[in-house]
């Protein structure tokens, strides 16, 4: 399901497969890197996932989100 943008929200999705290459290439993501997107969506966390294998990639869209990552990071 593809969600519409709302202006008056100021939301913009990232849809383009091409671009989100660019951005995993620029970042150019390592095995022990940390990854997090905040925002809704996880198709960039996803792509990386997909790329590094052992990349730590968390997607921030929640209040419990966030709670996860800290719980995450107290380990």
């Amino acid at each position: 399901m593809r969600h519409q943008p709302r202006k008056r929200f100021g939301q913009n999705f990232l849809v383009d497969h091409q671009i989100i290459n660019q951005i995993i290439s620029t970042i150019s993501p390592k095995n022990d890197d940390c990854i997090i997107e905040i925002g809704p969506g996880k198709v960039l966390t996803g792509m990386v996932k997909r790329t590094i294998k052992n990349a730590n990639c968390f997607s921030i869209n929640s209040i419990a989100d966030i709670k996860n990552l800290k719980d995450e990071f107290k380990k």
